[in-house]
């Protein structure tokens, strides 16, 4: 339903491009259950609104075969008499870049751009009425010499509602004495290279480190709700 098949010079690093010719593309604020119109993508205070990406078009699929249910959970009534909007479950944010548009992708390259932040259900985590994408944070990580792979998630917090936590594997020789006084490298040094990266809400409060690999399933990807409660236990809530 998005495309970023363009011509290079009209391509914009990290976006999954702008929608599709006959395919209609909104941002949608589960919070406060309305539409993110244009123009209103940044809020009060001057942050980027964070919404779940939601389509329509004849492109777009009807039902799931044979289950009322899903079907009824995964599309939102229109009020404009057209199909009904598709709940993608991945959320974003809409960005105007200047610049854009000077190839030779014509209209397809106009207006504002479309940036993944994650899964609803799992890559946005709600910390003391801030909104951080763990994609945003797990890049930041994977940009450490330290830091192979890494899976952030939400931990429940009392102060905070939830709190960033991080299940890292290291790299044994750029890590072993790479921390401060030429001890392992650790948590006190990820929050100190972190604190120039990332606004001090998005660092994560607690660094679980593995022995082995993240564990993957068929398709590579990474189950976070099943490897937060291994790693975490009954102190990981899943996301409803």
């Amino acid at each position: 339903a998005i495309s970023c098949g363009l011509d290079p010079v009209d391509r914009v690093d990290g976006s999954v491009g702008w929608p599709l010719p006959s395919v209609d593309v909104r941002l949608y604020d589960c919070e406060l259950e309305e539409v993110i119109q244009p123009g209103e993508e940044l809020d009060a205070s001057g942050r980027e609104r964070v919404g779940e990406n939601q389509v329509r078009g004849p492109t777009i699929f009807q039902e799931y075969f044979k289950n009322e249910n899903v079907t009824c959970e995964s599309f939102m009534e229109s009020n404009d008499a057209k199909e009904k909007w598709f709940r993608t479950g991945d959320v974003a944010v809409r960005r105007s870049v200047p610049g854009i548009g000077k190839g030779t992708s014509g209209e397809r390259a106009k207006g504002p751009v479309y940036f993944i932040q994650g899964r609803l259900s799992v890559d946005i985590i709600k910390t003391g009425g801030e909104k951080i994408s763990a994609l945003e944070v797990e890049r930041e990580l994977l940009a450490l010499p330290q830091i192979t792979e890494v899976a952030v998630v939400g931990l429940p917090s009392e102060q905070w509602g939830q709190k960033v936590a991080a299940v890292v594997v290291l790299d044994p020789q750029k890590s072993k004495d790479t921390g401060r006084g030429g001890k392992p490298w650790g948590i006190m040094d990820m929050r100190r290279v972190l604190k120039h990266r990332l606004a001090s809400y998005k660092i994560p409060q607690e660094m679980k480190v593995l022995d082995e690999p993240i564990p993957r399933n068929t398709m590579g990807k990474v189950n976070k709700k099943i490897l937060a409660q291994q790693v975490f236990g009954e102190r990981y809530i899943a996301p409803q």
